[in-house]
């Protein structure tokens, strides 16, 4: 019976099965055609949405798999530097070069304002903060915490809920070559 169905509707249909190609004749275009044409449509058109969730679901697929490619690539790297900044640190050097293939190199970060735990709070925390401290919070379209007049309070002694300066902390990079 499904055979008898198929072989039914293809021959409804304006579309052959095996190229995919209109099969339309100029002398079968009628008023009396356009059921069969709108079958016709819709069966691409059903054709398009399977084909543009197929895609969705591969690059949604594709996309997890290169994230998780990826995480492993950065612990990997994570790992390597570790291991290279002990090795590093026992020469007493700042920069080690290596031509043709780049250096690793010891810094310093900059002091800064660590906003974590601000970020991590509940909006209706966020709004009492805001208003509570408002020289703290510029106004743009959203509301994002002013880090340089936070950081002047809290070397004032005026400390701001969710916040806190973070101490300049040791760097150990490695640089490729361009």
């Amino acid at each position: 019976m499904e055979t008898n169905e198929a072989a039914r509707l293809e021959e409804e249909l304006f579309i052959d099965p095996d190229t995919g190609e209109i099969t339309a004749t100029d002398h079968e275009l009628s008023v009396a055609v356009l059921p069969k044409m709108a079958r016709s449509l819709r069966a691409i058109e059903r054709q398009m949405e399977m084909v543009a969730e197929f895609r969705k679901d591969e690059l949604s697929r594709i996309s997890e798999s290169c994230d998780h490619k990826i995480n492993k690539l950065r612990e990997r790297a994570a790992t390597l530097t570790s291991l290279a900044q002990t090795i590093a640190k026992s020469t007493g050097e700042k920069k080690l070069e290596y031509p043709g293939i780049g250096y690793f190199r010891f810094g310093t970060t900059r002091e800064a304002v660590d906003d974590s735990d601000y970020q991590a709070m509940p909006d209706d925390e966020k709004a009492k903060l805001h208003n509570n401290y408002q020289g703290c919070f510029r106004s743009k379209t959203v509301t994002t915490p002013d880090k340089k007049w936070i950081k002047g309070s809290i070397e004032q002694g005026q400390p701001v809920p969710g916040f806190v300066i973070k101490d300049k902390e040791e760097t150990f990079t490695f640089h490729k070559e361009d």
